[in-house]
């Protein structure tokens, strides 16, 4: 559990996903999950991924600079906005919103770093208000 009073860190993550593993289990994670390497989306590659999958990160390069657009058009309980701030955190923020759209089937320690993040973020209603709670976020 990390020191109250010491600023947490939410780093930007290699895209692997061991580190990804590790990385969420330590700061809340259940350790009955863990995330995979999906090498295609083909039937017979996701065919190879272990089931039950509870949701899917793509990484993929930005090809243009451009705002943008930060408002929930789906059926997501839980969405944040990625700021100038956490503009290298992406892998971490797409693994928030797999976390926090999944609250009901992903477990998440009592009093850790995540469950407290979780908590607070529900507190506010705005994308750009939960980024800006991560942003300044210290455990």
């Amino acid at each position: 559990m990390a020191d109250p009073s010491t600023p947490f860190n939410w780093a930007p993550l290699e895209s692997d996903p061991e580190i990804f593993t590790k990385y969420f289990q330590r700061v809340g994670m259940s350790e009955q999950f863990a995330f995979q390497e999906v090498f295609g989306l083909d039937p017979d590659l996701i065919a190879m991924v272990p089931q039950p999958v509870q949701g899917l990160v793509l990484v993929f390069e930005r090809l243009q600079e451009k705002k943008p657009e930060v408002e929930n058009k789906g059926e997501a309980k839980f969405f944040m906005a990625q700021t100038p701030i956490l503009d290298n955190a992406c892998g971490l923020i797409a693994s928030l919103h797999v976390l926090g759209n999944k609250r009901d089937s992903v477990a998440i320690t009592e009093g850790s770093p995540l469950e407290t993040l979780f908590t607070n973020m529900a507190k506010v209603e705005t994308p750009a208000e939960k980024a800006t709670i991560l942003e300044n976020f210290h455990g």
